[in-house]
């Protein structure tokens, strides 16, 4: 019987800069600063060199103590003058992905005060890292404060408490209690964290600015400058019907970068399936060969259209996900722990491991993709917990967590032209681990339904408070308000996808007109934000979004008065700091010209909309 050694780490440092050992057990952090952002990352790794399994308890990964000036807020006082809080964001809705509950999906991404009266204490939902709440923080008084980003894809919990002089913190894993076997290495939590004393508004761009040059793979050399923008189509429709409406686009002008092929283009399955809600292709999730009804080239025909129409192929998989019966848990039941029809395999097998990586590599390379899209439909906490007692449950995810780390790592070794798309039921697992290596081109299953309300969409667009790069889309066709209520650094339309959805000579002629208004915008998208109108869900009030470009002084505007805003004219404080004596504004959609002086933009800028649910978007630039 192997000894268990008992070790409890408390790190009490801000910022530790030394590795921590005891009796062969070692804990290491990688920390990286960024003096000009006033930013330090770190990440934990934790070994095992004893040759014997170690008992590990109560393992924090960050008691942190956060020098801030400021007071516990009276329950009788009306505003937040200079009280201590947590600014934090709320995550995916604890429901089915695709709800059609607009109020409850528009809270996806909102910021809530939480005043520090009491300890505050946080944690995702499902084993999902941004299921229910997003790991992100902004601690604060509202001039000074700590923005936190935590990595980890599993799940996670955290404390903010009052504490002399400032708040204390605590970040670890949800279950911090484990067993490490011998000979085991593996990453823990990281944490990404930035103080500012300039005031929130300043500080979230510079956090923007930060996440792009740092931690995304956007712009890495060889990888494209800008965020994927993809024309989707479904998976099940034949290939023949997809090679003719990638002729189509070519023909009508519409410029994407990617072809994104959805669910559905796997399995043996022979009914046709029209969409994510028809569910034959949920049946053979996990079996990753095309299908040979519906595609009887493997694709290659469809690739090779879509390279003839300037684009580059993206495709879907959920490769930790399989349906029991079929193949690849049939051969292998030990890759997978099985819950009422459905496997989870494990990533700490090494075998299962090299299967997926095989799999993939294999795909990327016959069907030359440009973009991997790996989604994740399961809540994953009970697959690790079944049958397993706590500390085993908690070695499994800390396995598979570092599993995914390392074949996502992998494939952008290998092929350093891919983007990776993060999607988990939309955007249910956002984190700085998953950000440094893919960009969420769904931050929401919402958009799934073919009717989602834009305005639900816009709300969605709170994300971009914080971090540059997320994606969103409309399947609605024809309307350009759904469709700019959509605009992101990462952008699609699917409204020809599917079998049920059908294009006419107009509506080519607006996919094109819009697909090239985002291609002259889209570079602002993951600049500097200002959210200068309402960011909720109310259908009375108009959104407007700024997104400037200091280092050229200019920017865009967008604007929208919503289905039942009475308002024809908003006036708002423009966002940053620019030179020169004007701005010279030009209408997108007229062409139409006009100077405002900087003097008259720093009262208030206005804008008139004369009619509810339209939009205007206006580029500007500042003149010498």
């Amino acid at each position: 019987m192997k000894k268990i050694i008992t070790f409890t780490l408390q790190n009490n440092v801000y910022a530790s800069a030394a590795p921590i050992e005891a009796d062969g057990f070692s804990v290491t952090a990688d920390i990286r600063k960024y003096p000009e952002y006033s930013a330090t990352y770190e990440q934990h790794r934790i070994v095992n060199t004893t040759g014997e399994d170690i008992h590990v308890e109560k393992f924090i990964d960050y008691d942190i103590h956060l020098p801030l000036d400021g007071k516990v807020k009276d329950r009788y006082e009306t505003t937040g003058g200079t009280a201590l809080r947590v600014v934090r964001m709320e995550g995916m809705e604890p429901s089915h992905p695709y709800s059609r509950d607009d109020l409850r999906s528009a809270t996806e991404y909102a910021l809530t005060d939480d005043f520090l009266r009491k300890n505050r204490s946080y944690e995702n939902l499902g084993g999902r890292s941004s299921d229910g709440i997003m790991p992100l923080f902004d601690v604060t008084n509202g001039k000074d404060g700590y923005i936190i980003f935590i990595g980890w894809t599993g799940s996670w919990h955290a404390d903010f408490d009052i504490a002399d002089g400032g708040v204390h913190g605590v970040l670890c894993l949800g279950n911090n209690t484990f067993r490490l076997p011998a000979g085991e290495s593996l990453a823990t939590m990281s944490m990404l964290i930035m103080e500012y004393h300039d005031g929130q508004k300043a500080a979230r761009n510079r956090f923007r600015r930060l996440m792009k040059k740092h931690f995304s793979t956007v712009g890495q050399p060889g990888r494209p400058t800008e965020a994927m923008s993809c024309w989707e189509l479904w998976g099940a429709l034949p290939s023949d019907e997809m090679c003719r409406r990638i002729d189509a686009l070519k023909e009508n002008n519409i410029l994407f970068d990617y072809i994104w092929l959805d669910a559905g283009w796997y399995g043996d399955f022979t009914e046709i399936c029209r969409g994510p809600f028809d569910l034959a292709w949920s049946k053979f999730t996990g079996y990753w060969k095309i299908n040979e009804t519906w595609h009887p080239d493997g694709l290659l025909d469809v690739v090779k259209h879509t390279q003839d129409a300037g684009m580059q192929f993206e495709l879907w998989f959920e490769p930790e996900r399989c349906v029991v019966k079929l193949p690849p848990i049939k051969e292998h039941p030990e890759w997978f722990t099985v819950i009422e029809g459905n496997g989870v395999i494990d990533y700490g097998n090494p075998d299962a491991w090299q299967y997926v990586y095989d799999t993939l590599c294999h795909l990327i390379d016959t069907l030359k993709l440009g973009c991997y899209r790996q989604d994740f439909n399961t809540d994953i906490i009970n697959f690790w917990r079944k049958d397993r007692t706590p500390e085993e449950a908690s070695l499994k995810e800390l396995q598979h967590i570092n599993g995914l780390y390392r074949l996502w790592d992998a494939l952008l070794e290998r092929y350093p032209h891919l983007l990776i798309d993060n999607c988990a039921s939309g955007g249910r697992r956002f984190d700085l681990e998953t950000v440094k290596r893919a960009i969420p081109f769904f931050r929401s299953d919402y958009q799934c339904n073919f009717n989602a309300d834009p305005d639900v969409t816009q709300c969605h667009n709170t994300i971009s408070e914080y971090l540059p790069y997320n994606g969103c889309t409309t399947k609605i066709k024809a309307d350009t308000y759904a469709a700019r209520s959509t605009f992101s650094s990462a952008w699609g339309l699917a409204c020809w996808n599917s079998s049920i959805q059908t294009m006419d000579e107009s509506d080519f002629a607006w996919a094109s007109k819009m697909s090239r208004e985002y291609c002259r915008i889209r570079p602002y998208f993951s600049c500097d934000y200002y959210s200068l109108a309402s960011a909720g869900y109310d259908k009375s009030s108009w959104v407007i979004w700024q997104y400037d470009r200091p280092e050229e002084n200019d920017g865009v505007v967008l604007a929208f008065r919503r289905a039942r805003s009475p308002i024809k004219t908003m006036t708002m404080t423009f966002g940053g700091e620019h030179s020169g004596k004007s701005c010279t504004f030009t209408d997108m959609d007229t062409n139409e010209r006009f100077t405002v002086s900087t003097e008259e933009l720093a009262k208030g800028f206005t804008l008139t909309i004369d009619e509810p649910y339209k939009s205007r978007i206006l580029l500007y630039h500042f003149d010498a």
